[in-house]
């Protein structure tokens, strides 16, 4: 039915990581990572990658949509339900308890969600002057505490709720990609969804990132289809905007984010997309709707971010330098040098660090966003040079650009788990990328990949330098 040209990167690509292994085991041989761990990144590399030409191959010839996505969301649910139960029994083996490495976030949603269960719902806001936190970090424990509440505390419960939230996550970047770019990219991003490890690892902590991807993604599809669908109807708008309400929740500048993209995507999007009718229509409503139902709260919580962004990422930089066990290169890192590498940043961690065991357990599947990189630079320049047809995606470009250059300006612009929100544009930009993919651009990717090699060795240097090993 289709042509899959991304099937031919997917050797070469295997081959970077294994020699990735060997040049950073040799060079740094004193500091060379546990036998586990590199299992571990080995099979997560192996598993994306083989698995998109498995997925491709036995996909690539349905020809019904609804058939396909139910594949997708079958095949995403049982990975994702695997994981879940893999991981559970795993940390328990790594640390005795089902949490993470250093799971200080998880455990504290965790007890959070317990004492709202305990407490009632109602409650949930004088809890929170107890606990010290915000509104943007009130979503999470309430959802955990009405599981709680209905289900038992039992801590695998959410996390295979989230597997579900997480299924049907890939089956909207199916059909937001497919309407932005068509089937074919559809495809693509549905299986690298499907696959990709960010996207099935946080499946099994107890962490918020899961939630704040449905959501992400919940949003832009449903505002994608309001802008771009023939008919305007009172329940095209209401649930982005009541999404976009609930992102504030989860995370303060993710909900100012969408929807600043999605007045950004009202005013400037091409006409092909957006009639000037429908333009005046849709911002008048966002606009009445939003000023009425965002709290006098949310917008002090955005405005005091924004005026703390500069201090809050130097002296996080001086805190990362300065700690035990920090690295002293830290307090040189600002958003002028984070910015450039947005699409590729964090490298993988491939030495041993006895402080950063998350970092080396998932060594492979950080390097899968390196790799996937090269087709979001593709994508870019077919859309703002080659075609110009940059306005017609306006939506996935301002969210993805916002919330990635948010995240450079923070203290956490080294952490990947902070990105995540940006992934799945990330991702449909990616399986556009790989669709425009020529003979021209096939040459740019062993030297591309050549640099990435360069890069990640340069990387592991700073993460033991920096901290005085060698």
């Amino acid at each position: 039915m289709y042509k899959i040209p991304i099937v031919k990167y997917v050797n070469l690509s295997i081959w970077v990581y294994f020699v990735l292994l060997l040049v950073v085991s040799i060079i740094f041989m004193d500091y060379a990572m546990d036998l586990q761990w590199m299992f571990f990144g080995a099979f997560e590399i192996l598993f994306f990658l083989i698995g998109i030409k498995v997925l491709c191959q036995w996909w690539w010839h349905i020809r019904n949509e609804k058939v396909f996505e139910r594949s997708v969301f079958k095949v995403a649910l049982f990975l994702r339900l695997f994981y879940v139960v893999f991981s559970y029994f795993l940390y328990i083996y790594f640390t005795g308890v089902p949490f993470e490495f250093d799971a200080g976030d998880a455990t504290f949603y965790h007890s959070f969600g317990q004492d709202i269960a305990r407490f009632g719902l109602d409650k949930s806001f004088d809890l929170a002057k107890e606990y010290e936190v915000q509104i943007s970090d009130m979503g999470h424990p309430i959802y955990l505490g009405l599981i709680y509440s209905i289900l038992g505390d039992e801590i695998i419960i959410p996390r295979l709720i989230n597997a579900v939230w997480g299924a049907y996550t890939c089956v909207l970047i199916y059909r937001l990609a497919k309407r932005n770019f068509g089937e074919i990219p559809g495809r693509y991003a549905a299986i690298i969804a499907v696959l990709f490890h960010n996207f099935i690892y946080y499946t099994g902590l107890h962490l918020k990132e899961i939630n704040m991807l449905f959501l992400t993604v919940l949003f832009l599809e449903r505002a994608d289809e309001a802008l771009r669908g023939e008919k305007l109807s009172f329940s095209s708008l209401w649930m982005p905007i009541v999404v976009g309400l609930t992102m504030f929740f989860f995370r303060t500048v993710l909900g100012a984010v969408a929807f600043i993209a999605l007045f950004g995507s009202i005013l400037f999007s091409s006409e092909r997309v957006l009639s000037m009718g429908k333009r005046i229509l849709i911002g008048f409503l966002l606009f009445l709707s939003s000023f009425m139902l965002v709290s006098d709260k949310i917008v002090a919580e955005v405005s005091a971010y924004w005026e703390a962004r500069e201090k809050n990422q130097s002296t996080s930089m001086e805190w990362r330098s300065d700690r035990e066990g920090g690295n002293k290169f830290a307090k040189y890192g600002s958003a002028s040098l984070f910015a450039p590498a947005v699409f590729v940043i964090p490298f993988p961690t491939m030495v041993d660090i006895d402080t950063q065991m998350n970092h080396q357990f998932r060594n492979g599947g950080y390097l899968e966003k390196q790799l996937l990189a090269f087709f979001v630079y593709i994508a870019l320049w077919m859309l703002f040079v080659k075609y110009k047809t940059w306005r017609s995606h306006l939506l996935l470009l301002l969210f993805m650009g916002g919330y990635m250059a948010v995240v450079c300006l923070s203290a956490f612009a080294m952490s990947e788990r902070f990105y995540l929100p940006a992934m799945p544009a990330y991702v449909i930009f990616v399986a556009f990328g790989i669709s425009q993919m020529n003979k021209t651009y096939d040459k740019l990717y062993l030297p591309y990949l050549c640099l990435i090699c360069v890069a990640v060795v340069a990387w592991n240097w700073f993460k033991l330098s920096g901290r005085g090993l060698i």
